[in-house]
């Protein structure tokens, strides 16, 4: 059965006395998989709303307790399932749905409209449909199928209320934009634009409420995009976005406050103004933000508020008190909300084939073009995986400078040749990881904690210990560890990452790696890992890099190669002398054929142990393939 069958209005009897209510229909998922973390966010929003409007009207509610929805949620689902059936925003469509509510009760709790709805909101439905009844009149349809008449044949129709409802508290308009974002977010400028359109379907055009619903529908058009709470308040997240996202489009001078930081003592503005508020200061703690939205704003503050937090946070991460709460036809609204992310990704795709839109808008209006060493040195066209010989005559300049980087190397070790492996999909699939890791570099969850790297050694040491490893007691005896000796171990990490000319804010590092010729064929085009197969050694399970070529060429030896990598790095573990056995077994070492620790992403080690003559050298084990690029192949004769 369509959606549009199963949403339309129904109901039980020819008389149409008995509508069939939400719960009484269908909660059937998309047929195809829907993306988790959209429809968690989505849903986090959704039962936010409606958990806040349920607290409203009781601040202990019965876990057994049904209580009605809001015209507020009711109007919601309208939108909602405005864009699930029409496949696109269609304002007739939806000033149709909201008809129904008002006339019939459609997507209402308890068969009719709230009795508590503004006198100047119910008007405006009645409104329209005098208007829709003169136009269907005027065009000689038939009136029985005035509300489904093509939009081909309604272009000339159009509706403006008469009544204004700038007296009416803004947190409604707010209250409907989350279906409209979360369908076009894919697409920022059309997501920030129907936001503003929708908030003129039941407002006569006031500039003020309109820019609001622009800039809040902006911030969670950032969130699901992957912008963390620093990002999203920065003051000037609003100014970088003013291009890509608003169109040039600048937001009323009030609203402009807001954004800036600044202070609006506009009566319009306070509900968003301190719910942003409690958005910085809940400590990510949706429950938090929503006790200190509503004292410090009262009930639309939190109602805005927890809207914003809750597409931040998720449903998943909602106390269970919340969860708990027993919301009226809950399985329709997740059936929605499944509905709402499918319709939106199919809507960007027809859109993506007709507009030739990319199949990621940059994050930042500002971001710039990747320029930087890590840049493939050749245009080469060809999109399947290419390689191309450098040659010392033809590109006399990058071979000198491959040279350089390669610097001395072993006696017996000679170049035969250099080579550029390009693939394309694998030099994108590094940019985005540049354009996640930009936006997580900052979050304290990917910073590194000295004391809490020192701490969680020293216990793992003891754990050690206990098990009779083969430690030697008196490589134990120090507690305590020298914090500076592991700051510098980042400070040098970070100076290798400074050797590199680039445009983006996060460390990239040149790092070398040895390999086999035969092993090599198959390594590039199966993207593996540069790759693929992680090392047992050392200092985990992972893949070896090092920045010496020198060292690096002593892997294969004579008649192998090297391998020039791109490496991103997001908080990596510094690994310092005391957390090193002094002894030849690898499996002795603290780290052997162990994955990363906790969320550090590499580990690094400026001091690695090397019996030979090339002395000691640094170590990078990485453990995820997406946060390196090859680059250069330096065959050896």
């Amino acid at each position: 059965e369509s959606n549009n069958s199963r949403l339309k209005l129904k109901f039980h009897d020819p008389g149409k006395t008995q509508i069939v209510q939400p719960h009484e229909s269908d909660h059937i998922l998309p047929p195809r998989s829907i993306q988790g973390t959209i429809y968690n966010q989505i849903m986090g929003s959704y039962f936010g709303l409606i958990i806040v409007e349920q607290l409203v009207q009781s601040s202990h509610p019965e876990l057994n307790e049904v209580y009605p929805w809001s015209h507020i949620i009711s109007f919601m689902l309208c939108t909602t399932i405005s864009l699930i059936v029409q496949r696109k925003y269609d304002a007739y469509d939806q000033y149709v749905r909201y008809k129904w509510y008002m006339i019939c009760g459609y997507m209402s709790s308890c068969r009719s409209s709230s009795p508590h709805v503004d006198i100047t909101i119910k008007q405006i439905p009645y409104e329209f449909e005098v208007q829709q009844n003169d136009y269907v009149h005027r065009k000689r349809y038939r009136k029985s199928k005035h509300d489904s008449i093509p939009r081909e044949k309604r272009t000339s129709f159009i509706f403006k209320p008469t009544v204004c409802l700038a007296s009416s508290n803004t947190s409604d308009c707010f209250k409907r934009l989350l279906p409209i974002v979360a369908f076009f977010y894919h697409y920022p400028p059309d997501a920030i634009k129907y936001a503003g359109e929708s908030a003129s379907i039941l407002n006569n055009g006031d500039d003020r409420q309109i820019a609001a619903c622009r800039y809040y529908a902006g911030l969670i058009v950032g969130v699901l995009h992957g912008y963390n709470k620093e990002q999203l308040l920065d003051t000037k997240f609003y100014d970088k976005h003013l291009l890509e996202w608003f169109n040039n489009q600048k937001l009323h001078k009030d609203v402009e406050k807001i954004a800036n930081g600044d202070q609006c003592h506009h009566h319009y503005l306070q509900s968003l103004k301190l719910a942003l508020e409690a958005f910085k200061n809940d400590e990510n703690d949706i429950e938090q933000g929503y006790i200190q939205a509503k004292i410090i704003g009262g009930d639309d503050t939190a109602a805005v508020y927890v809207q914003l937090a809750g597409v931040l946070y998720g449903y998943a991460n909602m106390p269970q008190k919340w969860k708990n709460i027993n919301i009226y036809a809950q399985d329709f609204i997740k059936s929605l909300s499944g509905w709402l992310d499918c319709e939106g990704n199919q809507w960007f795709k027809i859109k993506q084939r007709f507009f030739k839109i990319p199949d990621r808008l940059s994050l930042s209006a500002l971001e710039p073009k990747p320029i930087g060493d890590f840049i493939p040195p050749f245009n080469i066209l060809n999109k399947k995986i290419f390689s191309y010989e450098i040659n010392e005559e033809r590109d006399p300049k990058l071979w000198c400078q491959i040279n350089q980087w390669v610097g001395p190397l072993p006696k017996d070790f000679v170049v035969d040749k250099i080579e550029h492996p390009y693939d394309h999909s694998r030099y994108q699939h590094f940019l985005d990881e540049i354009n996640k890791i930009e936006l997580r570099q900052k979050q304290p969850a990917f910073k590194p904690d000295l004391v809490k790297i020192e701490k969680r050694l020293e216990e793992r040491k003891r754990v050690l210990l206990q098990e009779e490893s083969g430690f030697e007691p008196n490589l134990l005896q120090k507690t305590e560890k020298n914090l500076k000796e592991l700051q510098s171990v980042l400070e040098h990490l970070n100076g290798l990452c400074g050797q590199l000319q680039h445009n983006r804010q996060v460390n990239i590092v040149r790092m070398w790696r040895g390999c086999l010729r035969k092993v090599l064929k198959s390594l590039m085009p199966t993207g593996s890992a540069a790759n693929g197969v992680k090392d047992e050694d050392w200092f985990g399970k992972g893949i070896y890099f090092t920045s010496s070529a020198k060292y690096a060429s002593t892997y294969g030896g004579p008649g192998e190669c090297i391998i020039l990598c791109y490496v991103l790095i997001l908080n990596p573990l510094p690994i310092i002398d005391d957390d090193v056995p002094q002894y030849s077994n690898p499996k002795d070492s603290l780290f052997y054929a162990l994955g990363n620790c906790e969320n550090y992403h590499c580990h690094y080690i400026p001091k690695a142990v090397c019996n030979d003559e090339n002395g000691f050298h640094d170590e990078l084990v990485v453990f995820q393939e997406a946060y390196i690029l090859p680059s250069i192949v330096v065959y050896f004769k």
